[in-house]
């Protein structure tokens, strides 16, 4: 009579044997996506192109091609995005401030109502960008690229748009005030409504 119940418990023993060599393999076979959650921000942007939500502050993420990347509500503070493609990027609700994104490449990306007060965007492309309601507070924009921008209602207050390419760029109800537009290019720009860096408004 012993010997069913020594078989039966046998047959317990391989199966929760089995459950617990399986389970392992799969731990160790994890896929791209989950392997880069379990490990630091960065290298989950890189492996995924995707980070939602991240606490990206003062990262280096120069030179980084993040086309389309999914960056929705990330906290790039002071990152260094200098160089980098973020072209098609999903970038709503992300904050920029005193982020170095000279040379960066944000043509005909999505950046409305995004925070790049005091950063750094010197010689980057942001042409056929939508900017609409974007903070640009303090921010350095020499020479950046803006042209057939919509910049309406975007707020420039105290920024730096010196030798800036703002040809064809939406300008309607901006606010310019005190912003250094020396040597800037505004050949056929909307200025409807603008507050202009003497405070009168067009």
């Amino acid at each position: 009579m012993a010997k069913p119940m020594q078989c039966s418990r046998l047959r317990v023993g391989l199966i929760v044997l089995l459950s617990s060599t399986v389970g392992a393999v799969g731990m160790t076979q994890l896929s791209p996506i989950a392997q880069a959650q379990s490990g630091d921000p960065v290298q989950q942007l890189i492996d995924t192109n995707r980070c939602i939500r991240c606490n990206l502050t003062n990262a280096d993420l120069s030179g980084l091609d993040l086309q389309s990347a999914n960056l929705k509500g990330a906290n790039l503070q002071g990152a260094n995005l200098a160089g980098s493609n973020l072209t098609g990027a999903n970038l709503r609700n992300v904050t920029f401030r005193l982020a170095d994104l000279s040379n960066a490449n944000l043509a005909g990306t999505n950046l409305s109502g995004v925070y790049f007060t005091q950063a750094i965007l010197t010689s980057a492309d942001l042409s056929n960008a939508n900017l609409a309601w974007a903070n640009f507070v303090k921010a350095d924009l020499s020479y950046a690229n803006l042209s057939g921008g919509n910049l309406s209602n975007t707020d420039l207050t105290e920024a730096n748009l010196t030798g800036a390419i703002l040809v064809d760029a939406n300008l309607a109800n901006a606010k310019l005030y005190q912003a250094n537009l020396i040597d800037a290019d505004l050949t056929n720009a909307d200025l409807t409504g603008t507050i202009m860096p003497d405070g009168s408004q067009n």
